[in-house]
């Protein structure tokens, strides 16, 4: 009983072990698999060899992870001359013990030994768990991903069988489904050279997303699929350029509700919107005043760059002065418009002149809102002279306006 009780201390110790690692806290990751490897000297030898070799590979990544590769490297060799040796008359732990064996291989660069492991599994069969097997048909698959060109067409095959097998399975694992697509779609991108067939394998992935529900969906791999549909589609005169920029800002906003936005996503989500709006007054569904207020909260706790600050002010602004009609909600725009621009006219970047326009616009509807003709004649008028040095769709869009309340303007003025 004594000998169960510290086998379960064990457990708990690797686990957590395994678990700091992968967060990257690798010195209390290496504390706590030490202590698993005190505990195990008090137990029998054939009831901890699994628990040691688990353990040593995770130290072994955790010691890697902060830069001791020495140290590493020579735990890496004791596993796999351990692995080697090892007989599993069970298939489910024989291969499980073999793709460990690989993956370890490959930390160690021998990356001949850790494919001819690979190749073991290319016709292995389904023996119970579907689900199961999937998983490692997916970590074998990973493993070729060290040399495509060379093993894509492997890759490839283990991916649309692991497909098969989860496929039933969806609502459990919508993740595992969505790293199959993405791989299918790097494969035809980077092996194939084929673009369209890529982006086919995202569409599906897409779908995948949209039918188990974004919420029950981990956002780093709702992210992911929209993320390279961008990166694909260059073009800015096809639907596609904007069909994927707004399936990631749709991803995003729902990041932005619940306070899980990165900041990358932050500066992506404010690019596309403001661009939007100063181009073709376009008000999106997934971006809001709410959102937009909230984008500025992140950026200021992220510490993010004082620029992208100020676009979150910026839009916020905009569509405050768009959507509301009440001299409050004007107020607001401007105020925050006008903090914006003290930061946005330091900077040098292209979309600088007609930001400073169109919010100096904004901040003419509520001085116009106030019935304080002269000053929003003045607002208007600075607005229609920086619009100037703006390209067409941003004149046909704001311009007009702005020359005819400052003409209504003028009237009161008379």
């Amino acid at each position: 009983m004594w000998n169960v009780d510290i086998i379960e201390r064990i457990t708990v110790l690797v686990q957590e072990g395994l678990t700091l690692a992968s967060v990257l806290d690798n010195e209390h990751a290496i504390a706590k698999f030490d202590k698993a490897e005190e505990l195990m000297k008090r137990v029998n030898e054939d009831d901890a060899k699994e628990f040691k070799i688990i353990c040593m590979e995770g130290k072994a990544l955790a010691l890697k992870n902060c830069g001791r590769n020495e140290e590493s490297n020579k735990l890496y060799k004791e596993t796999v001359d351990i692995r080697s040796a090892m007989k599993h008359d069970d298939v489910e732990l024989h291969n499980a013990s073999q793709i460990s064996l690989a993956l370890t291989l490959l930390r160690l660069e021998e990356f001949d030994k850790a494919f001819a492991i690979a190749d073991e599994f290319i016709d292995m069969p389904c023996y119970g768990d579907e689900i199961e097997t999937a998983v490692q048909l997916i970590t074998v698959a990973k493993i070729y991903e060290n040399d495509l060109d060379k093993n894509y067409k492997k890759e490839r095959k283990m991916l649309l069988r692991a497909r098969k097998l989860m496929v039933p399975h969806v609502r459990e694992f919508p993740e595992d489904l969505l790293d199959i697509q993405y791989m299918l779609a790097n494969i035809e991108e980077q092996c194939e050279h084929s673009n369209k067939k890529a982006m086919f394998e995202l569409e599906k992935a897409w779908k995948i997303i949209i039918n188990v529900g974004i919420e029950n969906i981990s956002l780093v791999y709702a992210w992911k699929i929209p993320n390279y549909g961008t990166a694909l589609e260059e073009d800015v005169n096809t639907e596609e350029f904007w069909l994927w920029r707004l399936r990631y800002a749709h991803v995003t906003g729902i990041a932005i509700d619940t306070d899980e936005a990165e900041p990358i996503a932050i500066h992506n989500f404010l690019e596309l919107f403001l661009n939007l709006y100063l181009t073709q007054r376009d008000i999106n569904k997934e971006v809001t005043v709410e959102r937009a207020l909230k984008c500025i909260k992140i950026a200021k706790s992220l510490s993010m760059d004082e620029l992208e600050i100020a676009k979150a002010q910026c839009l916020a602004g905009c569509l405050l002065a768009e959507i509301g009609k009440t001299k409050e909600t004007a107020r607001k725009s401007a105020r925050l418009i006008k903090t914006a621009l003290r930061e946005v006219k330091k900077s040098k970047e292209d979309f600088v002149p007609c930001m400073i326009a169109i919010g100096e616009g904004c901040i003419a509807n509520y001085h116009f809102l106030c019935e304080d003709y002269a000053l929003a004649a003045n607002w208007y008028a600075a607005g229609l002279e920086g619009i100037k040095k703006c390209n067409p769709l941003i004149k046909l869009n704001h311009g007009a306006r702005f020359s005819e309340r400052l003409a209504e303007c003028r009237k009161h003025m008379l």
